[in-house]
């Protein structure tokens, strides 16, 4: 709106008195206002392409409503009652609505919020003719395109985030620090270490002529006191040891699929019981939106 027409709409509002094009006498108003934007108002006004006093006036009730990809839980009720009035419209029996199908409006990021929503439901509606029931490849090849794209972005955060906490507090430094400024030994270091540090030297014990045999028979039972076993490896890994020696190894794509779908079950697991299947927690909990829990419930299975 141009700054001469937002000075003459603020008289309106203040005075709710108007002068028609051509009249000679104003005319009394009486009516509510109801104005939306996608627009920063502060932010016009900050660079004089929006007038402060009619910003004033305008705010007599503000609402601040976020956009669909912050809502999630809504995209599913806005597409079946628009859906609904589709069929109803089309004097067409009620169509439903797959699992994938859902899962892909979850997914997607909605630019354009509920017009691109009702758009895109309207268009699966099209694609979909006489089918009861409305699947993904009914929907635009672009919003399954990019649907799949944040998944994929949303795994890799997940993946990358599983494999930090992990780590202990300050180990992935200390790791780096100790490749960094490890010294150039001439020798190779033990290969147990822990069992070359449990023997401790003894001095030397005189041996008599007459009994050569005493002296190796006392010295054996301390050595095989002092000696400790090879440490366990297995037991060391915190998972234990994952690939036996027998079996065949897997692919590295198929074994870290099959590693973080283990370790989401099992947080999800541990996540719904702390929270006792409450998802507002568990949500606040994880620091996942309540679209991408309802998803990983989903796809393991989990109620």
């Amino acid at each position: 709106m141009p700054l001469a027409a937002q000075k003459v709409f603020l008289r309106v509002l203040q005075e709710q008195r108007f002068r028609p094009v051509g009249g000679a006498k104003e005319r009394v108003s009486n009516f509510r206002l109801v104005a939306a934007t996608n627009r920063d108002l502060e932010e016009m006004v900050a660079h004089k392409t929006f007038r402060q006093d009619l910003l004033f006036r305008l705010r007599g009730f503000n609402c601040q409503l976020p956009p669909l990809r912050e809502r999630g839980e809504d995209v599913i009720d806005l597409a079946m009652a628009h859906l609904a009035k589709l069929c109803r419209y089309n004097q067409r029996p009620v169509k439903g609505l797959c699992p994938q199908f859902l899962a892909t409006l979850q997914q997607y990021d909605w630019p354009g919020n509920v017009r691109e929503l009702i758009n895109v439901i309207t268009t699966a509606f099209a694609h979909a003719g006489d089918e009861s029931i409305l699947y993904s490849i009914h929907l635009p090849a672009e919003i399954r395109a990019r649907a799949k794209s944040l998944e994929v972005q949303n795994d890799c955060r997940m993946e990358a985030g599983a494999a930090s906490d992990n780590l202990l507090p300050g180990q992935d430094q200390a790791r780096s620090l100790t490749h960094q400024h490890r010294p150039h030994q001439a020798t190779e270091a033990p290969l147990y270490p822990a069992a070359a540090s449990s023997v401790s030297p003894s001095p030397p014990t005189p041996s008599s002529p007459s009994s050569p045999s005493s002296s190796s028979s006392s010295a054996s039972p301390s050595t095989s006191a002092t000696l400790s076993a090879p440490p366990d490896r297995t037991a060391a890994e915190p998972n234990g040891r994952r690939f036996a020696d027998g079996q065949p190894l897997p692919g590295l794509q198929a074994a870290r699929e099959a590693a973080i779908k283990e370790l989401e079950q099992d947080y999800l697991a541990a996540l719904l019981s702390r929270t006792n299947k409450d998802m507002q927690q568990a949500c606040a909990l994880s620091g996942l939106s309540l679209s991408q829990l309802y998803r990983l419930l989903r796809k393991h299975r989990l109620k």
